[in-house]
């Protein structure tokens, strides 16, 4: 009876990390934990990373941000998503004719074993509140655009190349990003018309703790 029971115990502690491992890989899952920095250097020095991950990882995030770095059609479109002054013209990245984010950081596996893929990061202008909170503001407090006021400041926060929000890291380096956004990168640039997301490649917005 015991060793039945014992078993029984096993067989559940298995299923348990199997399903864990699972939702590790599972894009639809809510968010995962990645590793963020400001540069290379500031990857080496936490030390959570061995330096050519760190190096590895920047090389790849700048590649990244000459593909999908976001195109918008004035300055103040991208700042309104970015925050003043981290835009510029993207001639520099082969979008001429459009303003793009400066990359301030970057977005790596906490770890080797997730196969992470490592992503630019931009700056975080106006962050919409939490989807309960949208619903209780006036029409006029949002969208894209950054009319009323109403969305909170993303100070401290970073924004993927589609959009979504990635919260400051703690001491470590360490946070929680959309899984959505980890596990499937955008491989393009999208186009932000006046105002909004544009068209070309995801337009998404989402909270890291959503």
């Amino acid at each position: 009876m015991k060793r039945s029971h014992a078993v029984s115990l096993v067989m559940v502690a298995g299923v348990g990390a199997a399903a864990w491992g699972l939702a590790q890989l599972d894009p639809s899952q809510k968010s995962e934990e990645v590793a963020t920095f400001g540069n290379e250097s500031e990857c080496v020095q936490a030390g959570q990373r061995q330096p050519e991950d760190c190096r590895a990882a920047f090389t790849q995030a700048q590649a990244a941000h000459e593909r999908t770095a976001p195109r918008f059609e004035s300055l103040s479109d991208c700042e309104t998503q970015h925050g003043a002054g981290r835009c510029e013209m993207g001639s520099r990245i082969g979008a001429a004719g459009y303003f793009v984010p400066a990359m301030i950081g970057f977005m790596m596996a906490r770890n080797a074993a997730q196969g992470l893929r490592a992503q630019p990061l931009y700056g975080a202008g106006l962050v919409p509140p939490p989807p309960q909170q949208q619903q209780q503001q006036p029409a006029s407090g949002g969208g894209g655009g950054g009319g009323g006021g109403s969305w909170s400041s993303g100070r401290g926060s970073y924004r993927t190349s589609s959009g979504a929000v990635v919260e400051s890291p703690g001491a470590a380096g360490f946070t929680r990003a959309p899984a959505s956004e980890v596990r499937s990168p955008p491989t393009g640039p999208r186009v932000v018309s006046r105002g909004g997301f544009g068209s070309t490649g995801r337009s998404v917005s989402v909270n890291s703790g959503s």
